[in-house]
């Protein structure tokens, strides 16, 4: 950690005595987790045979002082000590090694080591063997681990064998004492401590201490960055697109009524917005909102007793809302591959090979062809989801996450998973207001998410008065875990209302700004079993989408309150009423036509809703159209990746 910050801390960093602090707290907080996570077997060995062994001989009053004072050691004893040290040498050997890697990785590709660092297995191993012995002292590290090896293992066993004699010393009291002492320290140590919010290997991913970068990437463990990057890597090399045969084009198809162009079958999915004069010579802003678990089911219990809604309801009531909307994954990951990229697999922003890849289906290309500035912002650490690398391989000019937030707001908080919602939504009115181009804005926010943290000084969910019934229906949960999460959701609610209402009554914003809202998928508590309870409530979302009353006056909108969709259909709307004659990839519907559309249906990752609100599950019938929309996905992916 301080090679780390010596060599990479930037001149212009304002690196406090807190960060350090907390860096080093930390840091030692993850590698004492870590030590028992990766040296438990062996402790635990060392427990269970010595502490026992020990222990029976204290009840017996076995003289083992005597034993001691004439050197005399057990040959078991001492065949178990000289395995153990091996082990634990080998351990610490590997710790060295993975810090010195760690070290250079950073150097290399400034970032910690994570799922690209596997990526080895797809390169030329020759040129890269030789890349590294050239380019790092290979050589040096080896011979120091060998040294390391034998000297870790020369004092561990004579630490063993000192901790022997002084136990065997012990009285009953003692004895016991110390195994007490050791059973807390290694919970202490694993757990972070006697709190509810325990110390994580992913912690090294999901929180910031800092507004400094490298504060954050320092305080990593090298041995939990190459365990998570592993398990990161192992899943994202699972993708396996089929092989875009023109049978499975054809049937695809065929199925949907499209027009069939076989030598270039992307574009038989492309689809052209109306002309708009209008619209031509005024682009509109547009902001996405994708808001942790806001979901539509625990909006339902709303109230004037019980506002968890606050001012998000003044959008819901007059804007364009759809009561029948769900998600497409389950989620936050997910339902953001899937809307991004329109791509079944959660896992593509770490693939080695398809995330670096540019992909047309990609959600923002029609406004990227159309010139406009685009953002993508999130409360979230810059590592989260590698959605930093992809977006920009994409086509996103600006990618806004937690660091760079503090750095704007550095009164804000960092609340677990994220920066809270209120300093998000104030950047974009900050852009928005400035924009001198047409301006899309994407926004990703986390506080609505367990373990339900609320920003210091926010009161608003005080004045919920929960009805019995509420706490009566979710019944799998206490009491004090409904209150949270309905806190957080009215605390979300709330900060998105007062954004959108905001955008309407600023002069700069009202005309010329849509807003599309929607949770990148259903509350813990709104999640119910679909087999017993309906799809859309234990998948549903809430969706509205606000347009200036200018743009529709100059434009034809059909809106049906009641009308069926699901995420597929969010930018196929936006893109009928925001941008004139351009085209785009359409898998979706526009919500706001009455012109026939083929994916007149709501699909989510695990099923399928028809308009008469049965799902696949139930309807057997209904599964066969869930694995057609499933494979058309899966082969719009699969035509991109092995194009070229």
């Amino acid at each position: 950690r301080v090679a780390l910050i010596l060599t990479f801390s930037k001149t212009d960093n304002n690196i406090l005595l807190d960060d350090l602090y907390n860096l080093f707290i930390t840091g030692c907080k993850l590698d004492l987790h870590i030590m028992i996570k990766t040296m438990g077997i062996a402790i635990l060995l060392l427990v269970v045979f010595y502490f026992l062994r020990a222990g029976i001989r204290l009840l017996k009053n076995y003289n083992s002082r005597k034993i001691l004072m004439n050197n005399h050691i057990e040959h078991n004893d001492y065949i178990f000590f000289r395995i153990l040290c091996n082990f634990e040498a080998f351990i610490l050997t590997m710790a060295i090694i993975a810090t010195v890697i760690n070290y250079y990785y950073y150097r290399t590709y400034g970032n910690v080591i994570d799922a690209f660092f596997f990526n080895f297995f797809n390169e030329d191993l020759k040129a890269l063997s030789i890349t590294i012995i050239k380019g790092y002292p290979i050589v040096t590290l080896l011979f120091g681990a060998f040294i390391s090896f034998f000297l870790f293992k020369y004092m561990l066993l004579k630490i063993m064998l000192f901790c022997k004699y002084l136990i065997e010393k012990l009285n009953y009291v003692g004895f016991y004492g110390l195994w007490v002492a050791l059973l807390c320290f290694t919970y202490i140590s694993y757990f972070g401590g006697f709190t509810t919010e325990r110390i994580r290997s992913r912690a090294v991913v999901f929180t910031a201490i800092s507004s400094v970068k490298i504060i954050n990437d320092a305080r990593s463990n090298p041995f939990a960055l190459i365990e998570l990057g592993l398990k990161e890597y192992l899943k994202s090399v699972k993708i396996s697109p089929i092989d875009p045969t023109i049978e499975i084009y054809s049937k695809i198809i065929s199925d949907y009524g499209l027009k069939k162009v076989p030598e270039k079958p992307m574009e038989s999915f492309y689809a052209v917005s109306g002309k708009n004069e209008y619209l031509e010579l005024h682009k509109p802003n547009v902001v996405i909102v994708y808001s942790e678990s806001l979901g539509s089911y625990m909006s339902s219990f709303s109230s004037k007793d019980f506002d968890v809604l606050a001012s998000l309801k003044d959008s819901l009531n007059s804007d364009f809302y759809f009561k029948n909307f769900i998600s497409e994954g389950n989620a936050t990951q997910n339902s953001l591959v899937r809307f991004l990229f329109r791509a079944p697999y959660s896992m593509l922003p770490f693939h080695p090979e398809y995330s670096r890849k540019h992909y047309e289906t990609f959600a923002f290309a029609p406004y990227i062809e159309q010139g406009y500035d685009i953002y993508f912002i999130t409360g979230s650490d810059c590592k989260w989801a590698n959605l930093d690398n992809i977006l920009k391989i994409n086509g996103v000019q600006h990618f806004v996450c937690a660091s760079d937030l503090s750095k704007v707001f550095p009164e804000a908080e960092y609340l677990f998973w994220g920066i809270g919602d209120e300093y998000l939504y104030t950047y974009a009115e900050n852009i928005l207001r400035n924009a001198k181009d047409p301006t899309l804005i994407f926004i990703l926010n986390s506080t609505n998410h367990p373990p339900y943290n609320l920003p210091q000084g926010y009161h608003g969910h005080e004045q919920l008065n929960f009805p019995e019934e509420v706490l009566t229906i979710f019944n799998n949960y206490t009491n004090e875990e409904v209150k949270s999460h309905y806190s957080t959701y009215r605390y979300a609610s709330e900060k998105l209302g007062d954004f959108i209402n905001r955008i309407k009554n600023t002069d700069t914003t009202k005309d010329n700004t849509i807003i599309a809202f929607t949770g990148d998928h259903n509350a813990r508590l709104g999640i119910f079993d679909y087999r017993s309870d309906s799809a859309i409530r234990g998948k549903g979302v809430l969706f509205s989408i606000y347009i200036p009353k200018e743009i529709v006056n100059h434009q034809s909108i059909f809106y049906d309150r009641e009308r069926l969709g699901s995420q597929k259909d969010i930018m196929p709307t936006l893109i009928e009423h925001s941008l004139s004659n351009q085209r785009y990839i359409r898998t979706g519907c526009d919500l706001l036509s009455e012109t026939p559309c083929p994916y007149m249906f709501g699909y989510n990752e695990d099923l399928l809703v028809s308009l008469d609100r049965t799902n696949s599950i139930e309807n057997p019938v209904l599964q066969e159209s869930f694995n057609d929309y499933t494979n058309l996905l899966l082969y719009l992916f699969a035509i991109q990746v092995h194009k070229n």
